[in-house]
């Protein structure tokens, strides 16, 4: 299929429109919203961790070295989550990463002013290693349910990425 391939070409007498309308039955609104609301941390933790700690600490150079900590903890659990969703399911994974992501991010805002550097970068990699990967996780689902939709789905997380 070329890319220039309409929402509607599984279904040629449906709009595309119409495959956009479908999703919100097929997935429900709960699950677009909090699909598109979850994403927001992975784009926005590195740019937390560095204005935090250099207002928190006054180094910049200590807060840059923090949101690097972060990227490289996100890169490096970006595929063990997705391992680990392939074993266990998805449901198990993203719990465990809210709740892991969550304690060492308050972890890090709590002891931010007061701790060792280390302890700040090994927070901050932490923050990005559990953070949990909602976006391509969410892909994988629409694969399972869109059917004739996959175009506008994929479109639609497209669209979701990109604003968030």
């Amino acid at each position: 299929m070329s890319s220039t391939t309409s929402a509607s070409s599984a279904n040629p007498g449906r709009s595309a429109l119409a495959a956009y309308r479908a999703l919100p039955a097929r997935a429900g609104w709960g699950y677009l919203i909090a699909t598109s609301l979850g994403r927001l941390p992975l784009s926005m933790m590195p740019l937390a961790i560095l204005t935090l700690a250099t207002a928190s600490t006054g180094s910049i150079a200590l807060a840059g070295v923090a949101a690097a900590a972060a990227a490289v903890g996100e890169a490096i659990g970006a595929p063990t989550g997705g391992a680990l969703s392939d074993r266990f399911g998805q449901r198990p994974v993203l719990l465990t990463g809210v709740v892991l992501n969550v304690g060492f991010a308050v972890a890090f805002v709590a002891t931010i002013a007061d701790a060792p550097d280390l302890l700040i970068v090994a927070l901050a990699g932490a923050t990005g290693l559990s953070l949990p990967q909602v976006g391509p996780l969410s892909r994988v689902r629409w694969m399972a349910m869109s059917g004739d939709d996959l175009s506008a789905a994929f479109a639609f997380e497209g669209v979701t990425d990109e604003v968030v």
